[in-house]
């Protein structure tokens, strides 16, 4: 397989990385799309186990859930606990993790929930509209990652991110973007 290298020239956040990113792949003609944070938490090792599920079960996509062992930090945990609630109420589906950093999904099927934010926001949105899409298989599947509290790649949060304030704001941006795109 060939490798294309794709950047901004400034640091536009991760909403904007990973759709510069899915746009290239489209561009080159890629069937499915695997996103994994760069944060050393989802072992790259894990995306052909991955892969292999979504193609036996004829999926469109795969969000993996952080499984067994993780310590995310608490006030993340609370994000995320409020970030599934509020997409669970709104897709009638259950899901675990919204804000997995291992996805899988296929082009067409990645086409079909743009536009997307640039934002933090992009992941959680990126849940909440494929759920909320009749049409799209998907699934969650159980990730073994890395410890949270090795920190690896990861740099700490200041304490602006873990205001709870912010949490819920983000939240309900990721509400409001995911409602307002049709």
């Amino acid at each position: 397989p060939s490798v294309s290298l794709v950047h901004h020239p400034v640091n536009m956040g991760k909403g904007a990385a990973l759709k510069t990113g899915c746009a290239a792949a489209l561009r080159l003609g890629a069937d499915i799309i695997v996103t994994i944070d760069g944060d050393g938490q989802h072992p790259p090792e894990h995306i052909s186990a991955v892969l292999s599920h979504m193609e036996r079960n004829n999926l469109d996509a795969v969000f993996t859930f952080r499984a067994g062992g993780d310590r995310m930090p608490f006030i993340r945990r609370v994000g995320n606990t409020i970030y599934a609630w509020i997409i669970n109420f709104l897709a009638q589906v259950k899901i675990t993790d919204c804000a997995s950093g291992m996805r899988v999904i296929r082009a067409d099927s990645l086409q079909k929930i743009y536009p997307l934010p640039d934002g933090l926001n992009f992941t959680p949105a990126m849940t909440c509209r494929a759920l909320l899409h009749q049409d799209l298989k998907i699934v969650e599947k159980p990730a073994t990652t890395n410890n949270w509290g090795s920190r690896l790649l990861a740099r700490p949060m200041n304490s602006t991110e873990l205001t709870r304030l912010s949490q819920m704001s983000l939240a309900l941006q990721v509400v409001a973007s995911s409602l307002s795109f049709e």
